[in-house]
């Protein structure tokens, strides 16, 4: 799935345009070895198959059906997004025993779990410094609800839960907004957006609970967990010009410790 980071810069002479200048670094978060699966996975109410390039990522709308750090929750390949206030939580499981589970080992020869279960891990994106009175909406709301009637504590259940194409975060640091949202290519994406002044230095990411955090010759950030790698692609940054045109401006990631900047 895909990330994009979006902010405004200052001109080449270091004054500030009146006109927003816009630019932005994308970053593949590809799920390896599991480039495909983002076809097959889906929320509670998602349709068993999705054609291509059909919208299939929905960002679910928390009312007390999971722990209220929780926003909202989106299905990825063999996991979960759990989107808080401050921070982004990936879930993974393991994807040979969820085949297993779901048919891929069915079959009189088939092979029962063992006792261990099935191997899973979580890591959390923190925003780094973001602002306490940051402001999450939803956009773009999809068809249907969902009902959550789980256990017998009536306070965790949920009814008339939507669900939604894209987040918006209001000064997650000061000017400076985030919006999570599926691309054309069926990927998690975001954008950062920064106000004209605001300082593209605020935006950092902290990693905890990853098993490791790297960033490889090509300049790409390798996060290893228990089940799997994850690899977030070098960023790619350009800059609208006056006329809208994109123009090319250096990004790289920096990576000190376990936080991540641009």
């Amino acid at each position: 799935f895909f990330l994009a980071l979006a902010f405004s810069l200052v001109s080449a002479t270091g004054i500030y345009m009146l006109h927003p200048l816009r630019a932005c670094c994308r970053l593949l978060l590809a799920l390896l070895p599991l480039p495909a699966l983002l076809l097959a996975a889906g929320g509670p109410a998602r349709a068993a198959s999705v054609e291509p390039g059909a919208p299939s990522l929905e960002f679910i709308q928390n009312k007390g059906q999971w722990d209220r750090r929780v926003r909202y929750e989106a299905a990825l390949p063999a996991g979960r997004l759990f989107v808080q206030a401050d921070a982004l939580t990936y879930t993974f499981l393991d994807p040979e025993i969820l085949n297993h589970h779901h048919g891929g080992g069915a079959g009189r020869n088939a092979t029962p779990a063992g006792p261990a279960g099935i191997a899973a891990h979580a890591y959390t994106v923190h925003f780094e410094g973001a602002s306490t009175r940051a402001h999450l909406t939803a956009e773009t709301p999809t068809a249907g609800e969902r009902n959550y009637f789980v256990g017998a504590d009536a306070s965790r259940w949920a009814s008339h839960v939507g669900a939604f194409r894209r987040l918006h975060y209001t000064e997650l640091w000061p000017g400076i907004n985030l919006t999570l949202y599926e691309n054309a290519s069926q990927r998690l994406e975001y954008d950062v957006l920064l106000a004209p002044r605001a300082n593209p230095a605020r935006v950092a990411l902290r990693y905890d609970g990853a098993a490791g955090l790297a960033l490889d010759a090509a300049g790409n950030l390798v996060v290893t967990t228990s089940i799997g790698t994850t690899t977030e692609l070098a960023p790619r940054a350009w800059q609208l010009d006056a006329a809208g045109q994109r123009q090319a401006v250096a990004c790289r990631y920096v990576l000190r410790g376990h936080t991540l900047t641009f």
